[in-house]
């Protein structure tokens, strides 16, 4: 599936919410926190980058290492037991209920350029407070 520069942003963003750290092994990048850049670290979907409503959504998306990235996806029960220790019911419900929605899929399909310019702003945003000293997760706004 062909990466857009909406995806690498909206990683970048996913990536720098967790500290550049695996959220399910918790190893920590030290060179990808200094930097900003790493391809250890993924941005790995609940519901995949095909479901377009979601591509985008910060809850639908995690940071995994590579490994973590290929066990996770390949693990149904992984995936479930990780869903369940990061979502409410009522929220994984109205994530599978956006994944559904096909207009916003539609939207997001035609909006890649709003997209890339937002996910840009909320990572700079994001890098400007780690520069002021911020550890820990940074939570960001999604696109829509």
């Amino acid at each position: 599936m062909k990466r857009t520069p909406a995806d690498d942003a909206f990683s970048r963003c996913i990536r720098e919410r967790a500290n550049w750290t695996c959220e399910l092994c918790k190893t920590v990048h030290p060179d990808a926190q200094a930097t900003g850049r790493t391809r250890s670290l993924h941005c790995s979907h609940l519901y995949g980058r095909g479901n377009w409503s979601v591509r985008f959504d910060s809850g639908n998306a995690f940071c995994h290492c590579y490994a973590c990235h290929v066990r996770f996806g390949s693990n149904k029960d992984l995936q479930n037991v990780h869903a369940r220790e990061k979502f409410t019911e009522h929220e994984l419900a109205l994530l599978t209920e956006r994944k559904n929605d096909n207009r916003l899929g539609k939207l997001a399909r035609k909006s890649q350029k709003e997209i890339t310019k937002h996910y840009r702003q909320e990572y700079d945003r994001m890098r400007k407070l780690r520069a002021k000293g911020h550890n820990g997760r940074i939570e960001f706004e999604n696109w829509c």
